[in-house]
């Protein structure tokens, strides 16, 4: 379906945030496979798709959108018709609708290149809206997160199953967090928003810096990873909703450009003693930041902390064999050898009596351009046959 032109309006791009690079850059080109970035997200609070189905669809074509994060979608079961509207050719859409009352519902529109598989994670609208995800390019893990929405309400009780909703990604290998939280970031003073990103921190969990994603000037929607992650990330106010437009690329380590060798890391097992890592495990096991966890979550959470105080990864120097000093080991001892290598070769491939001879020959023969006799120190010596020469290099046999 054609898009209607000019549903977007005017765009102010406030700011990138990140790696760098202007907004132009980043924010188009989808998926480039033979370089570092593997696609070009975004996330939106729509505030009902049904209304804003146009917009949504020239969005993705204008800014070559590879998948768009959807909150408050405010749809039906009967909305069908919507998404296929909103979404354009070669894109597919998953949705997760609530089920009772106004408002609500995510939503997930993606390039048909990406493979998303999905479940909805909480049910409990009225505390939290979840969705875990995981989206795959070439059978590569792209990201594995959760698309959140938070509606207004105490932020206690969102706190009291919000530990629960991360068990999954703590093992993940690149994991994102992302959706309308409706919790002002940038209020710091209040002790529940300081809990909750101190709780994040805990569980390795930043907020990655962004300008304000409201209207009145608050941040409200959130993209968390973990610290080592790096995003192309920007805010983008639109005229027919109220939240910004979060824009962001991911860079794939697995596909660099420049190769860089692997490094091996290991541990040092052997300074790990019982007495300090029973004592490490209690101190982890009775903080009260991870006091919410599950037993397992608080295990393996302690474990991890356990290992990087008493056994840091460092990582491993392969060791070189350093060649033995043997300074009588010549150039010309070394062709030597060769050349008696390929005599024996020769023979173990055809044991002939022939070969055999040859062999003898090459061994107890003088070698090759060298004198019978020379004088050395006004004596006249032998010069060592072959074996002798390779046996013993510096003798000097007398004549008998």
């Amino acid at each position: 379906m054609v898009p209607i032109p000019s549903m977007m309006g005017k765009q102010k791009t406030q700011g990138v945030r990140g790696a760098g690079g202007n907004n132009s850059e980043h924010v188009l080109g989808g998926v480039v496979r033979d370089g570092r970035a593997v696609g070009s997200f975004a996330l939106i609070n729509v505030r009902s798709l049904p209304k804003h189905k146009f917009e949504i669809n020239e969005l993705i074509l204008t800014l070559n959108i590879d998948c768009l994060f959807l909150t408050e979608t405010w749809a039906r079961p009967d909305s069908d018709s919507d998404f296929i509207e909103a979404a354009p050719t070669g894109f597919s859409f998953h949705r997760v609708d609530r089920n009772t009352g106004r408002g609500g519902g995510l939503a997930i529109i993606c390039r048909s290149e990406f493979t998303c598989t999905w479940n909805s994670a909480s049910h409990i609208p009225e505390v939290c809206e979840a969705m875990a995800f995981k989206l795959l390019l070439d059978k590569s893990l792209v990201f594995e997160g959760l698309l959140i929405y938070r509606p207004p309400g105490p932020v206690s009780k969102f706190l009291s199953i919000w530990t629960l909703l991360l068990e999954p990604l703590i093992m993940a290998p690149k994991a994102i967090i992302l959706g309308d939280f409706n919790i002002h970031f940038d209020n710091t003073s209040d002790l529940l928003v300081a809990e909750f990103l101190n709780l994040m921190v805990v569980l390795d969990w930043v907020l990655k810096d962004g300008m304000a994603t409201h209207r009145a000037g608050h941040i409200l929607d959130g993209i968390f990873t973990h610290p080592e992650e790096e995003l192309y990330l920007s805010t983008t106010l639109l005229e027919w909703t109220d939240h910004a437009l979060l824009t962001f690329k991911s860079l794939a380590r697995q596909q660099p450009i420049i190769p860089i060798p692997q490094k091996n890391l290991t541990r040092s097992w052997r300074n790990i003693e019982a007495e300090p890592l029973k004592v490490t495990l209690t101190h982890n096991w009775n903080d009260l930041k991870t006091s919410t966890l599950s037993p397992l979550a608080r295990f393996n959470l302690g474990i991890k902390q356990a290992m990087d105080s008493l056994a840091p990864a460092r990582i491993s120097v392969p060791r070189t064999r350093k060649k033995p000093n043997q300074p009588w080991f010549s150039q010309a001892l070394k062709l030597l050898q060769r050349k008696y290598r390929q005599k024996e070769r020769c023979w173990k491939l055809s044991p002939r009596e022939a070969e055999r001879v040859e062999l003898k020959l090459a061994f107890t023969k003088k070698p090759v351009g060298l004198p019978n006799r020379t004088i050395l120190h006004g004596k006249l010596v032998k010069q060592p046959t072959l074996l002798e020469s390779y046996l013993e290099p510096l003798m000097i046999l007398p004549l008998p």
